[in-house]
């Protein structure tokens, strides 16, 4: 783990795993029951969240902006264990359609989240490591769409171009707070 920590070294948390964890899996439920319900509406919001760019994104967010990489990877899997089981919750209560294929995708999806979380975690770092990472994080998220949605859309380069800014934020971040300490 010192080799890890001289890419990214954690940082104390400000809140313990069970209200952290709580926060995430609520914060994933009510995206995943909004999303849900933007399908049913139709339109171009509905569309995005639908593509998996924009759950890249905010899972990428999520990770590097925890304080350690264990945490990064537990909000991840929480996040998206709360925004898929709303999303299928508020699917069987309209009675909308949708395939079991998908749920068995997504189900993937969430399961291999705290791996990826806790990679990610990384790329908030310095050095090769952390810029290989994020090189990775969005070969994936335009990947995902050129596989899955036949092509990348407006969207999903617009959620690239935000991850790599946010993921730029948090590096800056501790230079930042080095020079406020004087």
């Amino acid at each position: 783990m010192k080799k890890l920590d001289q890419i990214r070294a954690p940082r104390p948390a400000r809140w313990g795993w069970g209200r952290s964890l709580t926060v995430f899996a609520l914060a994933g439920a009510a995206l995943g029951a909004a999303s849900k319900l933007l399908d049913i509406q139709g339109g171009y919001l509905g569309e995005v969240f639908s593509q998996m760019s924009v759950w890249i994104f905010l899972c990428t967010a999520i990770a590097v902006y925890s304080p350690d990489p264990v945490r990064a990877g537990g909000r991840v899997l929480c996040f998206c264990l709360g925004m898929l089981a709303a999303y299928y919750l508020t699917a069987e209560r309209t009675g909308s359609v949708y395939g079991m294929s998908f749920v068995y995708g997504w189900t993937m999806f969430a399961l291999c989240a705290p791996v990826l979380g806790f990679c990610t975690w990384y790329a908030g770092g310095r050095g090769p490591v952390a810029r290989l990472l994020l090189t990775g994080v969005v070969a994936v998220l335009l990947a995902a769409a050129a596989v899955l949605f036949d092509k990348i859309r407006f969207a999903d380069l617009l959620f690239a171009v935000l991850t790599v800014l946010t993921v730029w934020k948090v590096r800056r971040l501790p230079r930042q707070h080095e020079q406020n300490c004087g």
